[in-house]
């Protein structure tokens, strides 16, 4: 625009230019923004920058109503293809409970009638690529892409690295130090494109990467990130390139953050943890050990560095997990004796603290190198001081060279064969006395007096044998007591008599209530004394308790025909509970009702209520925050009581509880049988089944006796009371019927025949 042009010719262009970039934004491509506000000038650039603030409720409603429209019409084509699909199943012969349960099951109509949630968020990176390209200051830009609802960046970085890569480089270098700062290793995204974006800036750039523990991390993070092939259907990462040298993706060989970020692997705090899985193989795809490892074989990083940076990691300090990463690139890199010379030191204050592993390393690259006696005797010191039984033993090995190879006395060895009598290992210890006694002779006697002081510590055998040698008492066992075993009492194991029949009714089962349960039957029934008293008995449903059916047999007996039939049973309330379950591209896990769309929800609603499954817990539902992305698939576990329609008869009713041990229930089963007995007036003269000692056997003769009188009576056995006892008779001892004898059920052969 020229100078000479009239005002309202400028306002109007400048109206045309935020209209173009609210069109550009309400078509949710990102890459026709970066195309509108590329041409833009300074001035409209200022127009639409101070516009988009106030834009952000607008742009966000209108998304949302764009993903209204198009989730009513996918809703219309889902009940079209339901309501078919119904009409198709019924016809072809399928109840309509029957057709519902296949729809639900199917995945016929899952990838159709669902739109992608991510499209009511489809405002975003275009908002952030305007942002990008016409807000003025670096730190201003910044802020806007770290805004807590711009946030969900998209994976295509292109549009926005366009608009920035329009701006000056002074002040492209500026925005990429301020977004690299802005990560924080604690945010699900910056381990994403917004720290990546910060990334590529740097890379774009050349601006130096500011000392920042979280950019370290994320750059480590981002290599191992899979990335699709430009050359193939593949995905590949960072870190994997062919044996030519080229890189699927752009390489870590190619990456400038490399010789600045290389050397802040090993003092980030975080980048430990975040390679703790890094594949051992460092052929395998992903492997940061394998990337460096031929890095450093083709000359592209010293190999100093990395032993170096790994060396003063491992004095740094942290756990096993978080320098595991840093110990397998040292045992990769095979150091040479010539190599690990200047880290003697380093090595030898690795010992007394260090994780296991590491120390491990630090006592494998010590042995190549020549130690002199003020370092060995320092080693020896610090590795029997460990808990670790492996590291203990290397260390008395190292003692024992160390005696060998010693000119004078071995005092100075005297404080490490005390703190090697303290490990927890027996053989360890036993190993260190065997030491100790082997050069005693060579020994000083203040020496001596040193290890005699030590061993203290050790059990009583090694400590003789550490006395044998060194001199010294030994503290003595403690005396044993006198005590003095007697003869156990003789026990007489034979079972007493069976007590006569009783007429008191016990409250609980075993002899007494079968001494009870014969009086009964043989004489309590006839007597038909009456009961005393009101009772709630006949309102309970089921009889749990013995004395409930002692008191009802002998109500019965007083007045008979009189005990009311048993109450209809309880239906149990009808609920049920219901979990739904959703499939997207990251897989399938749980979802609250109220997350779902509303159309979905009322379907659900609509299929349970013409099932008749109750709601449940999804009666009342609030409203909760929808789910982000698209849903590929729904699923829906119930559980729960509820009548259905192809429900089964009612079983016989009767007052036996159904959850009752099975010892009990057979308790409870013989007073049923007598008690129907009783009101059948089949009751026998007396019980079979009654045993004659109290470890519950049955003499044989006795009951051959009982057999006889009830086949002379023409009385029939209560099925339950004869199978019962009979087992209690020894085999050999059971009497022997014909099938179609004996006071059991014509044709059937006794209840014992098949023992």
């Amino acid at each position: 625009m020229s100078a000479g042009q009239p005002t309202e010719v400028v306002r109007a262009e400048r109206a045309d230019a935020w209209e173009a970039v609210t069109e550009a934004i309400d078509s949710g491509q990102a890459d026709r923004v970066a195309e509108v506000v590329i041409r833009l000038d300074e001035a409209e650039r200022r127009q639409v920058a101070a516009e988009l603030p106030s834009h952000l409720p607008t742009a966000r409603r209108r998304a949302h109503e764009r993903y209204e429209t198009r989730q009513g019409e996918a809703h219309r084509r889902y009940e079209r293809a339901q309501q078919d699909f119904l009409r198709e199943a019924t016809e072809g012969g399928l109840s309509e409970e029957q057709a519902h349960a296949q729809w639900w099951s199917g995945h016929h109509y899952r990838y159709e009638q669902w739109v992608d949630w991510r499209e009511r968020d489809r405002w975003i990176e275009p908002m952030r690529v305007a942002g990008a390209g016409t807000i003025g200051g670096a730190a201003a830009v910044a802020a806007w892409l770290h805004r807590r609802d711009l946030m969900e960046a998209a994976d295509d970085l292109g549009p926005i690295l366009r608009v920035i890569g329009e701006r000056p480089a002074e002040w492209q270098a500026d925005l990429a130090v301020r977004l690299a700062t802005r990560i924080r290793a604690t945010r699900r995204r910056d381990t994403g494109n917004a720290a990546e974006l910060a990334l590529e800036l740097l890379r774009r750039s050349g601006a130096e990467p500011p000392e920042y523990d979280p950019l370290v991390v994320a750059w480590v993070a981002a290599a191992r990130r899979s990335r699709p092939d430009p050359r193939s259907d593949r995905w590949t990462d960072a870190l994997t390139w062919d044996d030519q040298g080229r890189g699927a993706v752009p390489t870590l060989r190619d990456d400038p953050l490399l010789v600045h970020l290389l050397p802040r692997l090993f003092e980030a705090e975080g980048v430990g943890n975040t390679l703790r899985d890094d594949p051992a193989d460092p052929g395998a795809s992903g492997s940061w050990l394998g990337a460096l490892r031929r890095l450093e074989q083709e000359g592209r990083i010293d190999r100093k560095l990395l032993l170096d940076g790994c060396v003063s990691r491992f004095l740094r300090g942290g756990g096993a997990t978080d320098l595991r990463f840093f110990a397998r690139l040292h045992e990769l890199l095979l150091p040479a004796p010539d190599e690990t010379a200047p880290y003697t030191r380093d090595y030898l204050r690795l010992l007394p603290a260090a994780p296991g592993p590491v120390a491990e390393l630090a006592v494998r690259q010590l042995r190549g190198v020549g130690l002199g006696a003020d370092d060995l005797n320092e080693a020896i010191e610090a590795l029997l001081f460990r808990a670790e039984s492996k590291l203990v033993r290397t260390g008395l090995t190292w003692l024992d060279q160390a005696a060998r190879a010693a000119a004078g006395d071995l005092d100075h060895l005297a404080p490490a064969l005390g703190s090697a009598f303290l490990c927890d290992s027996y053989d360890v210890r036993e190993r260190a006395v065997r030491l100790a006694v082997k050069h005693a002779r060579r020994f000083t006697p203040l020496g001596a007096d040193a290890v005699r002081e030590a061993g203290a510590v050790l059990p009583a055998d090694l400590a003789v044998r550490l006395a044998e040698a060194f001199g010294g008492e030994v503290v003595p066992e403690a005396e044993a007591d006198d005590f003095q075993s007697g003869e156990l009492p003789v026990v007489d194991e034979r079972p007493a008599a069976f007590p006569p029949p009783a007429e008191r009714a016990p409250s609980q089962g075993g002899v007494a209530f079968e001494s009870w349960l014969a009086w009964f039957v043989g004489e309590g029934a006839a007597r038909r004394r009456p009961v005393e008293g009101e009772t709630s008995l006949y309102d309970r449903r089921e009889w749990h308790h013995l004395e409930e059916w002692a008191e009802a047999m002998l109500r019965e007996a007083a007045a008979p025909g009189q005990e009311p039939p048993i109450p209809e049973p309880e239906e149990p309330p009808a609920y049920a509970r219901h979990t739904i379950g959703v499939t997207t591209a990251d897989g399938h896990f749980e979802v609250e009702f109220g997350q779902l769309p509303a159309d979905v929800r009322e379907s659900i609603t609509a299929d349970l209520n013409a099932r008749g499954v109750p709601l449940g817990n999804l009666e009342h539902v609030e409203e909760a925050e929808p789910i982000a992305i698209e849903i590929l698939g729904l699923s829906m576990a119930t559980t729960g009581n509820w009548p259905t329609r192809d429900r089964k008869p009612e079983p016989p009713r009767d007052r036996l509880p159904k959850n009752v041990s099975m010892p009990h229930l057979v308790m409870l089963r013989r007073c049923a049988e007598v008690h129907t007995a009783l009101k059948a007036g089949t009751l026998p003269p007396y019980l079979l089944a009654t045993p004659t000692r109290t470890d519950g056997h049955l003499d044989p003769a006795v009951l051959v006796a009982r057999l006889e009188g009830y086949e002379r009576a023409g009385v029939e056995a209560l099925p339950s009371t004869c199978s019962r006892r009979c087992s209690g008779c020894p085999a050999r001892s059971r009497p022997r019927w014909q099938a179609g004898r004996g006071p059991w059920a014509p044709g059937r052969a006794p209840p014992w025949s098949a023992g």
